[in-house]
Order: C-alpha cells, then structure tokens, then sequence
C-alpha cells in the first residue's frame, strides 16, 4: 500500500504559563503559522498546552509564536517534552490489497483541515467491521469497503483541501479584516454558528466558501 500523498507537522508542549481555563486561543497568520493554524489550551496547576500544525517545521514556527506571540523564551523549554508528529493529509490510492484493509491515518482518514483522525478513525473502523462480516459471511468482496469509506468522507476530506488551499493565500491584513467584521456584524455570526458541526466541516465550509467574496468585499469596506 502507499503512503498518504502528504504530511501537515503538529508540534506541542507543555509549558508553565498560565491562562483562564475558559481561555483558549486560536491563532493563525502567516508570522506565526503559515497557511495554518496554532492553539493555546489552559491544562491546569498553572500551564498550557501550546501546539502548532504547519506545512513543514513544526517545531520551528512552535518556537516562533512561542517567543513572539507568548512572549514565552524558548531558552526555558525542556525540549524532551515537545511532542513532534507528521499528519497524514490526504487519502491514500487503495485502502485495500488482499486481505488487509488501512484504517485511520494509515489510510489518510483524518480531518483536512484540523488533522484530527478520531471520529474518521472510528468511523471507518465501524465500516470496515460491517464490511469484514459481509464477507466472511457472504463472500462479499472486502473492495466494499473502500467504496463505503471513500463515499462518506470523501466530500469532507476534498473541501477542507480546498479550505485550506485558499487560507495558505491570504494575507494576515485581510485575515484581520474577515474576523474584525464578522465580530461587529453579529448577524453573520449567527448565520455561521448553526452550520458548526464538530465532527463533519463540510456544510460549514461549503457556506463560508459561498459567502466569501460578499464577505471580503464588504470587510474591505
């Protein structure tokens, strides 16, 4: 079997510095990570779990919005506790050869545009047990599988490339503008909170992607 035809890099640590638990921040801009994203998470007894997922040289930008957006000296990291990891971005060409099925991000079942794998882990999981017992009990071909899997997220996994291919094109100055904007103009805000759903992006995006050159155009006002 392939590999995933690409990898997003999430790098996190731990470190001393305390915020509300209710405060978790979300940062993006080209300055800090490019085309991306990074987070602030309280974890309790006065620290905070502080991540990046970048293109390339996650522990590189980890460093740099540490340092320029913490305010927090790179010197004072126990580098032993920084978590570095590759994450499959995009499916792989078969999930199936023989009798071996890919599961999970061995397969590129992971969310285009957070890197979160679980409920597409889990999801495919339940898919491929339907799948095996089929055939083990009708001779069904295990091929069902791919085509099932492929069926229910392959929408969700195509817009949030395409997601993100337009996010890695905007400038910080027009970024700033989009958020300042639907901030002050709560209607927008509640047009977009109801097409929020946690596990499946792509009713949220497909809306945004929709809305995008109103949206812009009238920022820019």
């Amino acid at each position: 079997m392939s590999k995933p035809p690409k990898f997003l890099y999430g790098s996190q640590i731990e470190i001393p510095i305390s915020f509300s638990q209710s405060n978790i921040q979300i940062h993006m801009g080209h300055k800090f990570v490019p085309g991306s994203f990074g987070w602030v998470i309280p974890a309790g007894d006065n620290s905070s779990r502080i991540g990046v997922i970048v293109n390339r040289k996650g522990r590189i930008w980890l460093e740099r919005m540490l340092e320029q957006r913490l305010n927090f000296s790179v010197k004072k990291l126990n580098r032993d506790e920084l978590k570095l990891k590759p994450i499959a971005y995009g499916p792989i060409k078969k999930s199936v050869k023989g009798n071996i099925l890919a599961i999970g991000e061995a397969a590129g079942q992971v969310k285009t545009t957070t890197g979160g794998a679980i409920f597409y882990g889990l999801l495919c999981s339940e898919i491929a047990v339907d799948k095996l017992s089929k055939t083990i009990k009708n001779g069904c071909s295990l091929n069902d599988y791919e085509l099932a899997w492929r069926s229910a997220l392959a929408s969700e996994l195509d817009i949030g490339k395409r997601l993100r291919k337009i996010a890695g094109t905007l400038d910080d100055e027009k970024i700033e503008k989009l958020f300042t904007f639907v901030k002050k103009n709560r209607f927008w805000v509640q047009l977009l909170v109801p097409r929020i759903d946690f596990d499946y992006h792509s009713n949220f995006i497909y809306f945004c992607l929709k809305s995008f050159g109103s949206l812009m155009k009238m920022a820019a006002d």
